[in-house]
């Protein structure tokens, strides 16, 4: 029997719901799961199972306060632990239960006077006291009788006898749960480096502790919220008075707030949520992942795997929905790797395989996975108002990508319009600079970055593009156009006298009509373009309706030479084709 328990140091973290839904993560696995609410204080694991509406707790008698009050009390050791116990069919009354065993019948005048009949000190601190014993007995009670393979405890929160029992006595692992506050984080530090303490006081090294940054904000930002992260580690990591208390954590788990929570707290796995809709659910399942030793899952999975994979001869589909099956159950990087290859296999791209793709990262967090990488090549693509409603996570593309030795340039542009599709523009211009420090200038690279730049005010570094390219570049429409943007934008006068001569106002003319006009306003050149704005119209009027064609009836109504332009447009264009545009565009 493993047992895991959860504690934090403050209430509010999230505790109790993850214990619930850990429990319903495991029944799913097929492993027979006990439930114990040792937050005696504050009991409220029942309340977690509620199949009801308006969240009613789940009916129960006794717990674990009417166990102890029998042993402690009067006297008597109870004769099994299942008369304590309340069974929770979380998955439905066709699915083994979960082994729900409450802190009693709270809350209840009857519960609350035991309670407070119950001496901790004495039981832990009398001479002679038993208390240690008492709950190892409990510890072997529920796993000779109940016969479990996981144990899930719900500890009380703060430094406590209870807390104690649930964190040093009982566990093979605990998850401490913790908000991101400086209270909470020294109370974190000066708990958890009192259990590394007492776990190596007792000689049991085997107790793993995992770390869990609870209700936090999805930020939206993959950097940011590492950077959040590996602050929280420094802290918690800070060399301690006694080096051997000094902590050590592999890492620092995120759960995820979502603001529907708020309203009314609730279970995320089990249930009809997708990991895909459901960040919080996205966290559990990475979480819990971790906690589940490879040697006890990994058999139930590879037998379920290796089924699926001699089906898919003979049922592709069949063999397809199966294995994305039991990725939803499972949620192993093994099961969601083996959808993948699935796919690869069957040729299946497009949402379905980057939805997964997805999935597989946030579990894994390894960004250099083969699989995510050419997954995310053949898939990923701007998004698009005419194209779906789903938006991957930006921060799994980027992770990808930057993770690739040979950046992909391609892939590095998707990225860079998709931030701006999503009105990151600074970030945008992040990877557009990324690819003109790899590749060099190609294409439209270059202006579309200082585009970028400018949209987010970041003119220092705007110019220094310029100063660096402006030389080798001059030929390059599109960069001499961004550049005449930013000098308009800057009222920069060294650029404009710069780009005030005739041959460059031509090449503006060429690119944005507008813009070229602007220069010339602001520099007292408008006689150039007087001079060969009716050319410009003549060589694209012949197209018919166009953006161009409308900067240009702009540039003749800032002349004053409007009606020449209708003219034109009426002589050249049909009389349909011309009054449409006109009364459009014009």
């Amino acid at each position: 029997m493993q047992t895991i328990t959860f504690f934090s140091y403050k209430g509010g973290t999230g505790r109790s719901i993850a214990v619930a839904n850990a429990a319903i993560y495991l029944t799913r696995l097929g492993f027979r799961v006990a439930v114990m609410d040792f937050d005696l204080e504050a009991p409220g694991l029942h309340y977690k199972f509620s199949p009801a509406a308006d969240g009613a707790p789940v009916t129960v008698e006794r717990g674990v306060v009417d166990y102890l009050f029998s042993f402690v009390i009067e006297g008597e050791r109870p004769a099994s632990i299942n008369d304590y116990v309340t069974e929770v069919f979380a998955l439905g009354k066709d699915r083994p239960p979960i082994f729900l065993i409450p802190a009693g019948k709270a809350p209840s005048v009857d519960y609350w006077q035991k309670l407070s009949r119950l001496n901790w000190h004495e039981l832990f601190y009398a001479s002679e006291s038993q208390g240690v014993e008492l709950f190892l007995d409990l510890k072997y009670r529920i796993e000779d009788e109940i016969n479990p393979d996981f144990l899930l405890i719900d500890s009380r929160t703060g430094v406590t006898e209870m807390g104690g029992v649930a964190t040093t006595i009982l566990p093979d692992t605990i998850i401490y749960l913790l908000l991101n506050n400086r209270e909470n984080f020294d109370g974190a530090r000066a708990v958890l480096r009192s259990l590394k303490r007492s776990i190596r006081q007792i000689g049991d090294q085997k107790v793993k502790v995992f770390a869990a940054l609870g209700r936090l904000p999805e930020l939206g930002d993959y950097e940011l919220e590492n950077k959040l992260l590996g602050g929280v580690r420094a802290f918690l990591e800070e060399t301690a008075d006694n080096l051997k208390d000094t902590l050590a954590l592999d890492e620092i788990f995120v759960l995820h707030s979502e603001p529907v929570l708020q309203l009314r707290e609730s279970l995320r796995v089990g249930t009809e949520h997708s990991p895909d809709d459901s960040i919080l659910l996205q966290d559990y399942l990475r979480l819990f992942s971790h906690i589940v030793p490879k040697d006890m899952i990994m058999p139930r999975i590879e037998n379920l795997i290796r089924a699926a994979r001699e089906k898919i001869w003979l049922d592709p589909e069949g063999a397809t929905k199966e294995m994305e099956s039991l990725a939803e159950v499972y949620g192993t990087p093994e099961c969601l790797r083996e959808v993948l290859m699935f796919y690869n296999v069957r040729s299946i791209k497009g949402l379905r395989a980057l939805k997964m793709a997805q999935r597989l990262w946030a579990v894994t967090q390894e960004p250099e996975d083969t699989l995510l990488r050419r997954t995310v090549t053949e898939t990923f693509e701007v998004p698009s108002i005419l194209g779906s409603s789903y938006i991957p996570d930006l921060n799994f593309i980027e992770s990808v990508w930057q993770a690739w030795e040979e950046a992909d340039i391609v892939l590095g542009r998707k990225l860079a319009e998709s931030y701006n599709y999503l009105n990151n523009s600074s970030k945008a211009a992040d990877i557009y600079l990324q690819l003109i420090k790899k590749f060099g200038v190609r294409d439209d690279d270059l202006a579309r970055c200082m585009r970028m730049l400018m949209k987010t005010e970041r003119a220092e570094e705007t110019r220094n593009l310029i100063d660096r390219f402006k030389d080798i570049q001059m030929t390059n429409l599109d960069f001499l156009t961004a550049w005449a943007e930013f000098a308009v934008q800057q009222v920069d006068l060294s650029y404009l006298k710069y780009l005030s001569q005739e041959p460059i106002i031509l090449g503006l003319l060429e690119g944005d009509p507008d813009v070229a006009l602007e220069v010339a306003e602001r520099t007292g050149q408008r006689q150039i373009i007087e001079k060969h704005i009716g050319a410009k119209l003549a060589m694209i009027i012949g197209g018919g309706p166009s953006p161009t064609l409308t900067k240009i009836g702009r540039v003749y109504r800032a002349l004053g030479k409007e009606q020449e332009f209708i003219a034109q447009v009426r002589n050249r264009m049909t009389q349909s084709q011309a009054d449409w545009f006109l009364k459009m565009y014009f």
